[in-house]
């Protein structure tokens, strides 16, 4: 016979065990107990036993051996969290890349599609890197430079990480000027 709590992680805590019950006990309160039936398999008058139990009596049935509690957590939910929240880094980390390299508010807007605010906390955060106002281009030759390195990175699609690498080329000028720069004949 397979045990009950077969693919589950045992919740042995007694401060977690406490608040799932707790979890639990609003959810009754709300009058959420469908799902407690259906999946759980727990009988409604049982269910209703849980929902009228006093704070002490709460923290001393977490405290029960005999009682299993346990965590059932879907491998491919977890999977697609884990891409979801690696890709979510990966966007703040080129941001703060941008905002720290003195990328201008309509280089932002376009690039990341982010509110003012936003880049109004990165920038206390990480420090103001850029002046006010508009980026001073460099002589012809430097800007002949930029172009061509420009087309040369024209397989990359993604444009914040061509950015980011004609940044790393032109390290010695900001975003700023380079956004200036590679859109001085779009004006």
């Amino acid at each position: 016979m397979s045990s009950v709590l077969e693919n589950f992680i045992p919740v042995h805590n007694e401060s977690l065990r406490t608040m799932i019950f707790l979890h639990v006990i609003e959810k009754l309160q709300r009058g959420e107990f469908e799902d407690l039936v259906s999946t759980a398999g727990i009988d409604p008058m049982t269910l209703d036993q849980l929902r009228k139990l006093r704070a002490d009596d709460v923290m001393r049935l977490s405290r029960m051996p005999q009682l299993a509690v346990a965590l059932n957590i879907n491998p491919d939910g977890l999977v697609l969290a884990l891409e979801t929240l690696q890709k979510l880094s990966a966007e703040e980390s080129l941001l703060e890349y941008f905002i720290s390299h003195g990328a201008s508010i309509p280089m932002l807007r376009q690039l990341f599609r982010v509110d003012h605010k936003v880049v109004d906390y990165y920038r206390s955060v990480i420090g103001p890197k850029r002046g006010g106002g508009r980026a001073q281009l460099p002589n012809g030759n430097v800007r002949d430079g930029i172009h061509a390195s420009w087309l040369h990175l024209a397989a990359e699609k993604d444009m914040r990480r061509r950015y980011q690498s004609l940044h790393q080329s032109f390290h010695d000028f900001g975003l700023d000027t380079l956004y200036a720069v590679i859109n001085e004949f779009e004006e």
